[in-house]
């Protein structure tokens, strides 16, 4: 007899820290699949590091489906396709694909929101939800003398992103590298890319060059279609195009680039997307300072997510929408809306709203690209809607209702 099905529930609460977490498009009876990554040091605390998998309802509750546990690996960066068969996750310092995962295997002990992430001895670890992951990229070895002063670090992975339907993986390094994985035809998994991949021996560029250390390995059928690095720091966000003709990446550099995906024998030429000039703002906002010195009147961006094109006419956005959160060098967070050439060729800003005088750390998009939610470092939710192709709050659009908020 199967164990009875734990209650759903609106809020979930762990005991480790959950990191990451992916949604995938609604299936035919209205739910999404849901999945939470995140880890509490395993071995050195006893709480361990898991997948959470939830599905989520139209009345926004949520049902669990189960955890996954990863060993010592916490997830530290996820992301589910939309259809929900694949998922691409960073665990410790390796980025893995699972398959299936809309269909994950029965835990004969059933699931209680009360026993994810802990540890009893009387009762045995929970059976996994899915086959062990393909490992697509490892990530350099640990090395305990490595300080980034007398001795430099190899370059780690920092973020993570999967196409629409699954077929490319982006991956962002903290030396501002750009990889590209792809899923052959041959493959025979799930969203198989069209075209050709570029032919490259597995090993990546384990010997040097962008992210030296960082080894492709070519389990499952994934192949590394290319590696650049336009980027001065951390590659901190990365977001697909809704038809993967595309992914943008935003740096700790202050920089937002464009990359075409298609194959190609060389890594392709971003295009830069502007930032909004903020003249009113910076007149009427104080030098902001460091250590008793001015700094720059500039915004970094933070984090990116893309949309699909807009419904008004004339907004130069036929490859979708970009939805940017800016960190103003004073402290004021903004969102900035940039609509996309098809092909991900050019971009160009189209409005920008001033969400909150906290920084933005989030950004997420409804899937019709109509509802745009953003997250503070004080802990503070912010959403806005999209009116005749500007967010409510946009500087300058007069009667505006403020954006809502929520704790």
């Amino acid at each position: 007899m199967a164990p009875p099905a734990a209650p759903p529930r609106s809020v979930l609460t762990s005991s480790f820290s959950l990191l990451s977490a992916g949604l995938s498009s609604a299936a035919s009876d209205g739910t999404c699949l849901l999945v939470f990554g995140g880890g509490g040091g395993a071995s050195k605390t006893g709480v361990p590091n898991a997948l959470v998998v939830t599905r989520l309802t139209s009345s926004l509750q949520m049902s669990l489906v189960g955890e996954h546990r990863t060993a010592l690996a916490p997830v530290q960066s996820l992301a589910v396709s939309g259809g929900g068969q694949v998922l691409v996750a960073l665990q410790g310092p390796d980025v893995v694909v699972y398959n299936d995962v809309s269909r994950p295997a029965t835990q004969p002990e059933g699931a209680s929101w009360d026993t994810i992430a802990t540890v009893d001895k009387k009762r045995p670890a929970p059976s996994p939800l899915y086959s062990a992951p393909d490992v697509i990229l490892r990530g350099p070895p640990a090395d305990p003398d490595a300080d980034g002063i007398r001795k430099p670090r190899n370059p780690e992975v920092y973020s993570v992103a999967l196409s629409p339907c699954g077929s490319m993986v982006a991956i962002g390094v903290d030396d501002g590298t750009l990889i590209l994985l792809r899923r052959t035809a041959t493959a025979g998994g799930f969203g198989a890319a069209g075209g050709s991949a570029v032919a490259h021996e597995a090993g990546g560029a384990a010997g040097g060059g962008p992210a030296a250390g960082c080894t492709w390995t070519g389990a499952g059928g994934w192949v590394e279609s290319f590696r650049a690095k336009q980027h001065a720091r951390d590659l901190k966000s990365l977001a697909f195009s809704h038809d993967g003709a595309c992914v943008a990446t935003a740096a700790d550099d202050a920089h937002c680039l464009i990359w075409p995906t298609a194959a190609a024998a060389v890594a392709p030429t971003p295009a830069a997307v502007p930032q909004p000039r903020f003249v009113l703002h910076n007149l009427v906002t104080p030098v902001p300072t460091r250590r008793g010195k001015p700094l720059p009147r500039t915004a970094a961006w933070r984090c990116i997510a893309m949309g699909p094109p807009p419904a008004e006419p004339g907004a130069h956005a036929a490859g979708g929408l970009l939805y940017g959160a800016l960190n103003h060098a004073a402290g004021v967070g903004w969102l900035a809306r940039v609509g996309v050439a098809a092909g991900g060729t050019a971009a160009r800003m189209l409005a920008h709203v001033k969400v909150t005088p906290h920084r933005l750390t989030s950004v997420a998009l409804s899937a019709d690209g109509v509802i745009v939610a953003a997250g503070t470092n004080e802990g503070e939710v912010v959403l806005l809607q999209v009116r005749g192709g500007r967010p409510r709050g946009v500087e300058g659009a007069g009667g505006d209702q403020a954006p809502t908020r929520a704790r």
